[in-house]
């Protein structure tokens, strides 16, 4: 009988986040079935840096001709910020697109968003969103990181 343990993928990227000196207080890892979460706990950690670490671990095989997902053995990695720490700059970003009138333009963490009808956004890169809530969030990570890497290079 064998005694090896055997590790999942959300094992190796704890394991390379811990080396590269993240805590699992900071940076949380849980896996479900072929996808990996990686959630960013705090607002002084890179969520850019943490991606660069798990998406090493990501792996997803698609079929030469048909270019389709095959099935088993890949890992979806998804890398974010916690809720807690987006909900505060999320909010003031919020404000602005609620505040802007239809149709106006409005730059927000070096996205140029367009505001619609109906809570509808869209973005310099083409993504269309509904929500102002979840469109503040995701701009609000956008802040977030670029600030953490901001003070990280005055640090360095």
């Amino acid at each position: 009988m064998s005694n090896t343990k055997h590790t999942t993928d959300a094992d190796n990227i704890r394991a390379a986040l811990k080396t590269a000196g993240y805590s699992a207080r900071a940076v949380t890892v849980r896996q479900s079935g072929q996808t990996v979460r990686v959630t960013v706990r705090t607002g002084d950690v890179s969520v850019s840096a943490v991606r660069e670490i798990a998406d090493r671990f990501a792996l997803c095989r698609t079929d030469e001709r048909t270019g389709e997902i095959l099935g088993g053995g890949n890992c979806f990695v998804h890398v974010d910020y916690c809720d807690t720490v987006t909900a505060t700059v999320a909010a003031g970003v919020k404000e602005v697109l609620d505040r802007a009138q239809v149709g106006t333009v409005v730059e927000i963490a070096g996205e140029r968003v367009t505001v619609g009808e109906h809570e509808a956004y869209r973005t310099r890169s083409g993504l269309l969103m509904f929500g102002a809530g979840r469109l503040a969030s995701t701009l609000a990570g956008r802040l977030i990181d670029a600030a953490v890497t901001a003070a990280a290079k005055v640090a360095a």
